[in-house]
C-alpha cells in the first residue's frame, strides 16, 4: 500500500475523514536547517509546472505565550518558554488549516521543526523530509537570528539542542516502520547560497533513496524506484540470509544499526558513487535491521545508468563501501541456541568524506583489467554523461520524480 493508501486507511479512524485530495509534504527536523527555504524551492518548483500549492507553517500555531509551559534555567537566572515542545503548538488547529486548503489546492507543505512529534499531524503526510545539523551549524545560524522573545542566555544549551535531539531519536525509531520518512543533512561550514544548497538536497532527495527499516524488503520496489527512461543498465544486489556460516548451522541474523550516523553515510555513499559513475542516474540504498530468517533478504542496493557497465561497476563499488563504512552490525543465531556478533573485517568509517576520484577510478579501471572487463571508450563516457543531464530544466526531473513518489508510483 502507497503512503497515500495509508494515509486514507489511518484517516477513515480519525477525525481527518474529510480530508481533500490533496497531496501533503511534510519538511521538519532541526531548527535553523532551512525548512522554510526548502518550502518555498518546492512551491516555486511545484507552481512552474502549474500546480496549485500551500505552505503551513508550524510556527504560525504556537499557544499564546500564557499558555506555554516555563523551565528555569540550571543556574535559576532565567525563566525560558518552552516553544522547543509539541505542546506548545495547537496541532488541532493545525490540522484544521491542513483540512480546511486540501479542497483548493494539489500539494501541501507543511514546514516545522516537530511535526513528527504531532500524530494528528502525522496522520495527514503523504511523504515527510527531516533536515538535520551538527551543533556547530544550528548555534551559528540560530545566532544570526532574532526571536521573539529572543534567546535568553543558555536557552539554546538547555532547551533548543537538548529538544532537537530527542526529536531526531524520536524520528529515527519511527522511520524504522514508516516508508514515508527520508532524512537529510544540512549541515554545512558557512551559510551563503542557501538556496543553491537547498536545491542540492532536493537532488538528493529525488535521486537517492535511502532507507533503514524493520519492514520486510521489496526487490521489485527497489527496481521501480531505480528505473528511468534513460536508464538503458539497471545493476541489483540483493544480500540475504545463509544457512550455514563456519560449518555451522544458522537460523537467523539479527542487525543493529547507529540510525544517525548510518544515514548520513549512506547519504554520502551516494553522492560518491555518482562522482565515481557520473551517468549514474539513480541510487537506491534499502537495509533491513531487526530479525532476518535465513532465506529472507537484508540489503538492497540498485544503480541505474544508460549503460550496463557503470550500472553494474556502481552497484559493486556501492556494496562494498556500505560494509566497509556504515554503522549497521549483525548478530548470527546459531541452531544450537548460541549466537554471535559478527564484526565486519571491512568496516572502517572513512574520515574524510571526500572520494579521491582519479585514485578510486584507477582502483577500478585496475580491477576490470584483471577481470578481462573492458572499459568504456571516452566517447560512450562523455554521451553517459551527457544523458545525466539531459534535461533542460533538471529540477523538473527531480519534481516529478518525486510527485510519482508521493502517489506511490515508484
Amino acid at each position: 500500500m502507497s503512503a497515500h493508501g495509508d494515509r486514507q486507511k489511518h484517516q477513515s479512524q480519525s477525525d481527518h475523514s474529510t480530508m481533500g485530495d490533496a497531496r501533503v509534504l511534510a519538511i521538519c527536523g532541526c531548527t535553523n536547517a532551512g525548512k522554510t527555504t526548502m518550502a518555498r524551492a518546492f512551491q516555486k518548483m511545484f507552481n512552474e509546472e502549474g500546480l496549485r500549492v500551500a505552505i503551513v507553517s508550524q510556527d504560525d500555531f504556537y499557544h499564546k505565550q500564557s499558555k506555554v509551559k516555563t523551565l528555569r534555567s540550571k543556574n535559576g537566572a532565567h525563566i525560558f518558554y518552552d516553544y522547543d515542545c509539541a505542546d506548545a503548538v495547537d496541532s488541532t488547529a493545525l490540522c484544521r488549516k491542513i483540512e480546511e486548503i486540501s479542497h483548493t489546492v494539489d500539494y501541501i507543505i507543511v514546514e516545522g521543526n516537530m511535526i513528527t512529534e504531532m500524530s494528528d499531524v502525522m496522520v495527514a503526510v503523504d511523504r515527510l523530509v527531516f533536515l538535520t545539523l551538527n551543533q556547530l551549524t544550528c548555534r551559528r545560524r540560530r545566532g544570526a537570528r532574532r526571536y521573539e522573545p529572543p534567546d535568553e542566555s543558555g536557552y539554546f544549551e538547555e532547551v533548543v539542542w537538548p529538544s532537537y535531539e530527542r526529536h531526531l531519536v524520536n524520528a529515527l525509531a519511527l522511520a524504522r516502520e514508516d516508508s514515508r520518512m527520508t532524512f537529510l543533512d544540512a549541515s554545512r561550514e558557512e551559510d551563503s547560497h542557501e538556496m543553491e544548497h537547498i536545491i542540492k538536497l532536493i537532488e538528493a532527495l529525488s535521486d537517492d533513496i535511502v532507507r533503514i527499516t524493520f519492514d520486510v524488503l521489496d526487490v521489485g520496489e527497489a527496481m521501480k524506484m531505480v528505473s528511468s527512461p534513460s536508464c538503458g543498465g539497471t545493476s541489483v544486489f540483493v544480500g540475504t540470509t545463509r544457512d550455514t556460516f563456519d560449518g555451522r548451522e544458522v537460523v537467523r541474523l539479527e542487525y543493529e544499526s547507529y540510525d544517525e550516523m548510518a544515514y548520513k553515510e549512506m547519504r554520502k555513499l551516494c553522492r560518491q558513487t555518482r562522482r565515481l559513475f557520473p551517468s549514474v542516474e539513480r541510487v537506491v540504498l534499502f537495509h533491513r535491521i531487526g530479525e532476518v530468517a535465513v532465506g529472507e533478504i537484508s540489503v538492497i542496493i540498485a544503480t541505474g545508468s544508460p549503460h550496463r557497465t557503470d550500472a553494474i561497476r556502481a552497484t559493486e563499488w556501492a556494496i562494498d563501501e556500505l560494509k566497509r563504512r556504515v554503522p549497521i552490525w549483525k548478530k548470527e543465531a546459531y541452531a544450537d541456541g548460541s549466537a554471535a556478533w559478527k564484526e565486519n573485517a571491512d568496516w572502517m568509517p572513512r574520515v574524510n568524506e571526500d572520494v579521491n576520484v582519479e585514485s578510486e577510478r584507477a582502483a577500478l579501471a585496475a580491477r576490470s583489467t584483471t577481470a578481462g572487463c573492458c572499459n568504456r571508450s571516452d566517447g560512450e563516457k562523455s554521451f553517459a554523461e551527457a544523458s545525466r543531464a539531459r534535461d533542460t530544466n533538471r529540477r523538473v526531473f527531480w519534481l516529478r520524480h518525486l510527485v510519482r513518489q508521493m502517489k506511490g508510483d515508484s
